[in-house]
Formats: structure tokens, C-alpha cells, sequence
């Protein structure tokens, strides 16, 4: 059978409601003609991709196909009595061998599990596996195995339509246990929830009487950043430039949280703190960035295990999942524990920036306000280097080439999750075939992987063994903290690992993933990776992850949020899933988009002011633009606007000033404009690369045009325009410099 063919689950969603027996009919549709059939040694293997989660038995005798997961919104108020099912429009296929079902492998150590065929036969089956709580909103997860397999005969179909039947029965007791929930129904929780389930007509008629006008616009935060006083200077540099660009942005300090929470253990301050911004904004809260290391953001701890395997992990998950304060619910000092009947499922996107000093923060903070205001300034190489050694195993593909379980694992990930996704490509570098000139004979060492690093890749996914501040190599010496330290990397790259341990960053040693992100010239933007012990099934979250952010434009900590509430239900029991989805860790700016094309930038954006009226003219569709009173960082006036399919935007009530405007729109860099009466421009420097459009009745530059500020001269190195109507004075001590740009528009 052919290699690595992509699959989409596509699900085609008919819903009806009988109100007399309660009952839920969603039909799911799986094309055969989109399955992935992989042979090796002579087993054939099933899998499903694109942006869902499956995953397969545990049971060694049960063949190697995919379990489906649907998500359906639920009523709060019901219980399911019964699930029902029919299966129509089958495919056949004949005389199949297929290999029997694995267990997790570990990325530690070296596991010889011999392939082997499958023993059981299996029909197509739905089963209901439990429910969680999202945002305040029932989820109903089912397992869904659209399959048949007969060993003896060899047959395999797949039945291409399921019918699910669902039969509730009003009970109260399922109210829900969130008392806000009801308020957290706005834009917010319907576009989460959307994303999660299958029948996303539900979550359209939700109650949307829900009056977010109470809240202000300067305290309708999306974005909330934890730290301390220490280091609160550099992440209100993140704080500004976020909400400039529209995306209202928080600071809390811990010395803040402890204050307002005190009796508490600080992990459960933190959280109330999350929970009480989550209800002041009435739910529009989306982002959480914890802003430091277990030093300053402290740290959950939670119990883990698969099989013999056991550990406690650093998990930040704890700070997305809402629904319980307390981790630790029968008081035996382990949190995390199948007894405590927490929920994995995120209501929030958290990740972490890893830093304990101003030195630090300011180097990642940097990387992060560079990307984003001027990606188009780095080499773009569009480009996803795919890197793995082997892992347990070696195997022999279908044409009889020997390839090592990290190759088979990476590139099944490609083919599934990201071929044809982008505009981009795969560079393959692995120990037993690469992409490059010399083949074979170039090993993937320590020396030629740093070489490919410093190359830009958009994306480098490694699966290897991995220590906390190392990757395994194809021989030694191992690719250690000190070459990660040393790396130069002119573009700006996003890594992605299976190795064990390699974000740790709760340990007394810097780990790997730190000391990419403290080194200034790496030009890695962020790092996934697992806290503890990394295991081959973390691909599967991996590949989900880049999926959102190619195919559904998602920021970097919602993409990492829906690979892991894709399979929280899976996680209800001691597992692989639920050991990686409170291990496995985000390390960057939860709320950064991600260039997936060469970064373009707007070239016609106009402005008109007319008294206390602004039109914004993006002359693109799909743009947001936000205007803000820059001297108080929008506390006097903050508006947001979309353009949807149009091409402009009108603001009222602009008075006063100075105001910033900033049009964003996926794979452009922003725009940035100023709105003064009075431009006076003294003892500042605009450096090569940036911009700044300027619309003013007066303006003045030089060395002394006021007296509000500390004299000193004007260098403009980068792009600058000015639009007024009286023209500008310049004034001594200005300079443009080579390669400066610097106009002035005359008319009003």
C-alpha cells in the first residue's frame, strides 16, 4: 500500500433535536480515499491526521487503527442514558495484515519492541467516554472507530458515515460547577468552542445575551501577564506593544497576588487571580503568560504515570484548566493524582517565559517585539527541518530502505499534520536518510545540526533522546547547552521536541530549552518541549500544534491549548496522553502569531482626521486596527475594530490625543501611525528597520523644539513620514543617515 498518504477527518455535522425524547443525531463522515496507509516489514498500519486527535489500543492484539475522537457541546442539565450508532457506506480492502497495536515508547532509553501482527478481530464501535467542562460549557467526548478487521480472511473496511444517536434525560445535578460560567459566554468561549466540537451549530445558539458593554474597553483584557516587581519593567515593554496592537493586556505581579490572596499556597493565589480577571472581563480573557521561572511563577507539581514509568512534573496546564483550585482534592500531598479528578481541559492559552533576571527577560522580550513588528527584516526560508536519531528501532520500509524509528515517527508526523498546509517545505535530517548534498555521510552531529540551525528554519521538529541539557546525537558528542549558547541563527525559528527533559526548567541546571531562549543571537522564538520524560506519541501534539498555526492561523499558546484539549478525555486514566498533556510544555509569548509566509507589509493605508472623527483606510479585508491614547496606554480611549470584508474603519470621539494606531492582519507586519495636534520630536533615535507614520497639525524636530523632555538631537536611520499640512521644522541637531527614509506630506 502507498506510504505516508495525508488524511483530513472531515466531518460534515447533521444535528436535530426531538424534543420529546431528547435526542441528539450528529452524523461524522471519514473518506476512505483520505486514510494513511504505512507498511513496514511487512504490517500495515492505519492512522488518521489533519487538526483532530485518534490514537490507537492499547492492546497488543487489537490491530494498529485509528480511534477518532468528537467532541459534541452538550446540555448542562442532562445525562446520557444511552449512545446509539449506524454505520453506512463502506470500503472494502483484502487480504491486509496489520500490525498489531504498541505501547507508548519512552524517548530515555532504548526499547526493542518487536513488530508483530495483529490477533483480534473488531467491528466499528462508538463509545461515550466522559464529559468535561470548557469555558463553563459541557463537552461530551466520544470514541469513535468507524473499522472492521477479519484476521483470518484478511478483510478491512471502514464505514465512511456514522450516525451517532444521543439519548439524554434531564437531571440537575449536572448543573454546572463554575458559578460564572454564565457570564463567560461571550465572542470568547463560542470561538474556543468552536474550535473543539463537532456540532458548532450548538454553540451558535448559545444565550449571547451577554452585555460585555459593563466592562470597559481599557479592562476588557484578552491578555494577562504574571510576574514580579523585579522584572515587571521589561514585560510592560510586552504589555505596551500588546495592547497597541489590540490586544488588551494585563500585568499582575506576585507581590500583588499574595497580597490580595493570602492563606493560600501560592500556586492556588496565582490561579484565584486567573479566575478573578477571567470573571471581570466576563470571559474575554484568552492568554495567560506566567513571566518567569518556578523562582517567580511557582510551579504545580502533578503526579504522572505510564506503566511502571512515575514521576512528578512542573505543569502549567494547572493555570489553564479552571473548573478546581485545589489539585490535591484527597489532601495526600500529590497533586494530579486520577483521585483528585481534575480536568485537563484548558480554558485558557498559558505558556511561560522561563526567565528569573531583567537580563534574560529583556533578551526573550526583545526576540518576541522583533518578530513581530519587523519579520520581514530576517531571512525567510520557509523551511521545516525535520531532525531524529533513533529512538528504540530500526525498520525497513516498503522499497526495503532501513530507517530508524525517529525518521518512520517524523515523517509520518509530516505527511499527516503539515504536507500540503503550507507554502513551505520539508528538510529532512536524519541519521538514516537526509535532504542534503552529501547524503548519508552527512551525519547528524552536533556540529552539522548547529550549522542547520544557523540556517533560519521557520520550524525544527526533533525526535531523539534527550537529557536536560542535551540532545542525542547520531554519535558523539551529544548537542549540549554550550552549542545552544553559542548558536547564531540569523532567522527566527520555533522548535518542537520529543527528547526527555529538555524543559526542565524548574531544575537547578539550565536546561536546553533556557539556554536557546537566554542566548540574544539564537533566534529561536519559542520552545515545545516536555518538562519530564518525552515519549514517541508526543508527535501526535506536536503535529496537532503546527496544524493550528498552518491551517487555522492560531497564536502560539491556543494552538498548544488545542492539541491538549483534544485529548483531555483520553487522559482519564494513568496514560501517555495524560502523562504528556501535564508534561508537556510551552516555553514563549502565549499570544504570538506566527509568519507561516514570507511576511508581507501594508503599502496603502491611509488616515483622515476630521475633528474627533478617524477613518482608517487599510485598503486590505481582515484587518484589525486599534486606536489608543497613547500618554496613559489606553485608559482614556481604547477601540478595536475589525474590517471583515471591507477595506476601512471609522472611529469617533477622538479628543485630544496623542492617540496610536496600529493595523494587524495575519502574515503582515503591523502598521503603526501616531494621531498629534502637536508632534515634537527631541532627543529620540529612530533606528534602522522601524517605521513611524505620523499624521500632526504642527510638527518639530531637533534638538530642543520643548521644554517637557531632556534636550538632545534627532538621528532618523529608518522610514519615517510625516503628514502636515503646515510642514515640519527641522530644527539643529537632526540627522538622516544613509538609507534613511524621511517624508513629508503636505496635504491635510
Amino acid at each position: 500500500m502507498k506510504n505516508a498518504i495525508t488524511i483530513f477527518l472531515l466531518m460534515s455535522v447533521v444535528l436535530g433535536l426531538q424534543a420529546q425524547d431528547n435526542v441528539k443525531t450528529i452524523t461524522l463522515s471519514y473518506p476512505a480515499s483520505e486514510l494513511n496507509f504505512e507498511t513496514v516489514d511487512g504490517l500495515t498500519s492505519v492512522y488518521a491526521s489533519g487538526n483532530v486527535a485518534y490514537w490507537h489500543d492499547t492492546d497488543s492484539t487489537m490491530p494498529m487503527l485509528p480511534k477518532m475522537a468528537a467532541n459534541v457541546l452538550l446540555e448542562q442539565n442532562v445525562e446520557i442514558i444511552d449512545v446509539d450508532f449506524s454505520a453506512a457506506n463502506p470500503v472494502f480492502w483484502h487480504h491486509v495484515t496489520l500490525e498489531g497495536c504498541r505501547l507508548p515508547v519512552p524517548t530515555d532509553s532504548d526499547y526493542n519492541i518487536a513488530a508483530h501482527p495483529a490477533t483480534s478481530s473488531v467491528s466499528p464501535s462508538v463509545t461515550y467516554m466522559g464529559d468535561s467542562e470548557v469555558r463553563g460549557h459541557r463537552i461530551g467526548t466520544f470514541e469513535v472507530f468507524p473499522f472492521g478487521y477479519d484476521v483470518a480472511t484478511g478483510l478491512l473496511w471502514i464505514c465512511q458515515d456514522i450516525t451517532m444517536t444521543i439519548t439524554q434525560r434531564s437531571n440537575p445535578n449536572h448543573s454546572q460547577s463554575l458559578p460564572v460560567a454564565t457570564t463567560w459566554q461571550c465572542d470568547t468561549a463560542r470561538q474556543w468552542l468552536r474550535d473543539m466540537v463537532c456540532n458548532a451549530y450548538d454553540v451558535d445558539t448559545l444565550d449571547s445575551n451577554v452585555n460585555l458593554d459593563i466592562v470597559p474597553a481599557s479592562k476588557r483584557y484578552e491578555y494577562l501577564i504574571i510576574t514580579n516587581n523585579a522584572l515587571k519593567p521589561e514585560f510592560q515593554r510586552l504589555s505596551d506593544w500588546k495592547n497597541t496592537k489590540g490586544v488588551r493586556t494585563k500585568i499582575l505581579t506576585m507581590e500583588e497576588i499574595n497580597q490580595s490572596y493570602p492563606g493560600l499556597p501560592q500556586q492556588q493565589r496565582v490561579k484565584s487571580a486567573i479566575i478573578a480577571t477571567m470573571d471581570s472581563t466576563r470571559g474575554t480573557l484568552r492568554y495567560v503568560l506566567l513571566g518567569g521561572d518556578e523562582t517567580v511563577v511557582p510551579v504545580q507539581m502533578a503526579y504522572v504515570q505510564v506503566n511502571t514509568h512515575i514521576n512528578n512534573t512542573p505543569c502549567d496546564l494547572y493555570y489553564a484548566s479552571l473548573k478546581e483550585l485545589n489539585w490535591d482534592q484527597n489532601g495526600n500531598g500529590t497533586a494530579g493524582e486520577l483521585e483528585d479528578s481534575v480536568s485537563l481541559a484548558s480554558d485558557l492559552a498559558v505558556m511561560r517565559m522561563p526567565v528569573n533576571n531583567q537580563i534574560n527577560a529583556a533578551t526573550q522580550i526583545n526576540r518576541v517585539l522583533d518578530y513581530e513588528q519587523k519579520a520581514d527584516l530576517k531571512p525567510w526560508t520557509g523551511k521545516m527541518l525535520m531532525v531524529g536519531c533513533k529512538i528504540s528501532e530500526y525498520h525497513h520500509s516498503e522499497n526495503g530502505d532501513s530507517i530508524s524509528d525517529a525518521q518512520r515517527n517524523g515523517e509520518k508526523m509530516y505527511n499527516q499534520y503539515i504536507k500540503g498546509k503550507w507554502a513551505g517545505r520539508e528538510v529532512r535530517f536524519y541519521d538514516t536518510g537526509t535532504d542534503f548534498a552529501d547524503g548519508a555521510a552527512y551525519d547528524v552531529t552536533a556540529e552539522h545540526l548547529q550549522q542547520q540551525l544557523s540556517e533560519g528554519y521557520t520550524f525544527v521538529n526533533e525526535d531523539t533522546h534527550g537529557g536536560i541539557a542535551s540532545w542525542n546525537m547520531e554519535h558523539s558528542p551529544k548537542y549540549i547547552n554550550a552549542d545552544a549558547a553559542a548558536l547564531n541563527n540569523a532567522g527566527s525559528t520555533i522548535v518542537l521536541t520529543t527528547a526527555c527533559n529538555t524543559s526542565e526548567f524548574d531544575g537547578s541546571t539550565q536546561c536546553l530549552a533556557e539556554a536557546f531562549l537566554n542566548n540574544p543571537q539564537s533566534g529561536i522564538l519559542a520552545y515545545f518541549g516536555d518538562a519530564r520524560t518525552g515519549w514517541n506519541k508526543s508527535n501526535k501534539y506536536n503535529g496537532l500544534l503546527l496544524n493550528s498555526i498552518l491551517s487555522d492561523k492560531e497564536h502560539l499558546g491556543q494552538a498548544l491549548s488545542s492539541a491538549k484539549n483534544k485529548h483531555m478525555v483520553v487522559g482519564e486514566d494513568y496514560n501517555v496522553f495524560r502523562w504528556i498533556n501535564m508534561s508537556l510544555t510551552g516555553l514563549g509569548d502565549a499570544e504570538m502569531p506566527v509568519y507561516v509566509q514570507k511576511p508581507l507589509r501594508f503599502h496603502d493605508v491611509s488616515l483622515l482626521r476630521s475633528g474627533s472623527r478617524l477613518i482608517v483606510n487599510e485598503h486590505v479585508d481582515s484587518c484589525t486596527t486599534c486606536v489608543m491614547s497613547m500618554d496613559d496606554m489606553g485608559q482614556t480611549y481604547y477601540s478595536v475594530k475589525k474590517n471583515g470584508a471591507g477595506t476601512w474603519n471609522m472611529f469617533f470621539d477622538l479628543v485630544g490625543g496623542p492617540f496610536s494606531v496600529c493595523v494587524t492582519r495575519d502574515g503582515y507586519v503591523p502598521y503603526r501611525a501616531q494621531l498629534h495636534r502637536s508632534f515634537l520630536m527631541q532627543n529620540e533615535t529612530l533606528c534602522g528597520g522601524d517605521e513611524l507614520h505620523v499624521i500632526a497639525d504642527h510638527a518639530s524636530i531637533g534638538n530642543h523644539v520643548t521644554d517637557d523632555k531632556p534636550q538632545g538631537p534627532v538621528t532618523i536611520s529608518g522610514n519615517m513620514t510625516i503628514q502636515c499640512p503646515g510642514g515640519v521644522l527641522l530644527d539643529r541637531g537632526t540627522s538622516i543617515t544613509r538609507g534613511a527614509r524621511f517624508e513629508v506630506k503636505l496635504n491635510p
